[in-house]
């Protein structure tokens, strides 16, 4: 756990920080059918990020929408999880000549985590959530040669 306490905000009293990620779990496993060649399982889990979104808003005599906001850092965004797959196969292995392929991959299971979260207003004025989303299922294949 982080929490900050700062006076001035949430009335003076502990709240989450930007750090705090009470959950983190990787798991990694690796097995070698033979020599040559490796499989590689890889899950990582991990807590949402704290958040402040806003709750409502108002509208000031000027027509400018101003959001109005919950105490400091009481939402998260979803948890994060993702699961990697990985084969490397060594090629050639002797004394002058090293070399495997490696393909993987990223978020097998092509979960949109979300880096962030922002928020607006849809066209009624009402507040909207936005998740931003990096990453899909990425494959990669890697040819690694020592000599």
């Amino acid at each position: 756990r982080s929490e900050r306490q700062v006076e001035g905000i949430s009335r003076g009293d502990w709240y989450p920080s930007n750090f705090d990620k009470p959950h983190d779990l990787s798991i990694l496993f690796n097995y070698q059918p033979n020599r040559r060649n490796t499989l590689t399982i890889n899950f990582i889990y991990g807590t949402g990020r704290p958040t402040t979104p806003p709750v409502g808003n108002t509208k000031l005599e000027n027509g400018l929408v101003v959001p109005i906001y919950s105490q400091r850092n009481q939402l998260r965004i979803p948890d994060y999880h993702r699961l990697d797959l990985g084969a490397t196969f060594v090629i050639k292995d002797n004394n002058k000549f090293y070399s495997d392929l490696n393909f993987s991959i990223y978020n097998i299971y092509n979960r949109k985590n979300a880096y962030s979260i922002d928020f607006g207003l849809d066209d009624q004025g009402n507040t909207q959530a936005t998740q931003l989303s990096l990453f899909g299922i990425v494959p990669s294949l890697t040819w690694n040669f020592e000599f």
